[in-house]
């Protein structure tokens, strides 16, 4: 019985993991949109940089 018990509660344990690494994976994903365009903005200052200097 009281293995019963224990799977029941992994089970719960590993279903709450899920969601929490989903979660984490949502945050990942926005802090990488948000360098991204960090990037394409420095990369565009940098032609402008490099355009003048021609």
């Amino acid at each position: 019985m009281s293995c019963c018990g224990n799977h029941n509660h992994e089970g719960h344990q590993s279903e709450s993991h899920q969601h929490s690494t989903h979660q984490h994976i949502h945050e990942k994903q926005n802090e990488f949109d948000a360098l991204k365009e960090q990037n394409d903005q420095l990369r565009k200052e940098l032609q402008q940089l490099k355009s003048k200097q021609a």
